[in-house]
């Protein structure tokens, strides 16, 4: 886990401030080209930044509200290298899941979403949409056979 520099935390700052108006304005594609410009300011090796999980998260969220499978996955993907001195309490399972999960993925997600489950004890679960509780608990509703 490190810490950015002083001086390159006043930078991201600045863009938060962008992603928060840009909240506001439901502007989704503001907020990913913001939350881009945060990656791409991170030194190499970017993953070893605590702002680099909240940077992926963030991307996540955005390109599933917007549809993008591709990049969803991608960030879904990037995000389980993404700060690994975080307490893991299976949110990245839980992350890559749900993005699976959001895109019909269904025999993949299960797994990851069984692993943030045992993970957590299921408290990932909760205040999260109970579409996935119910697919937890009952995975043959949403995998059939071929």
């Amino acid at each position: 886990m490190a810490i950015v520099s002083e001086k390159l935390q006043e930078k991201l700052d600045v863009l938060n401030e962008k992603i928060r108006d840009c909240f506001l304005k439901n502007d989704h594609l503001g907020i990913i080209n913001a939350e881009l410009k945060k990656w791409d300011l991170l030194p190499a090796p970017k993953e070893i930044y605590d702002e680099s999980f909240h940077i992926a998260k963030s991307l996540i969220e955005e390109y599933i509200e917007l549809k993008n499978e591709k990049e969803a996955i991608n960030w879904s993907k990037k995000i389980q290298e993404c700060d690994l001195g975080r307490f893991d309490c299976g949110e990245r399972e839980f992350i890559l899941g749900k993005t699976l999960f959001e895109f019909h993925h269904f025999q993949d997600s299960i797994n990851f979403i069984q692993i943030a489950y045992k993970k957590s004890k299921g408290r990932e679960f909760k205040g999260k949409d109970p579409k996935y509780l119910d697919f937890y608990l009952h995975p043959e509703k949403y995998i059939k056979e071929s």
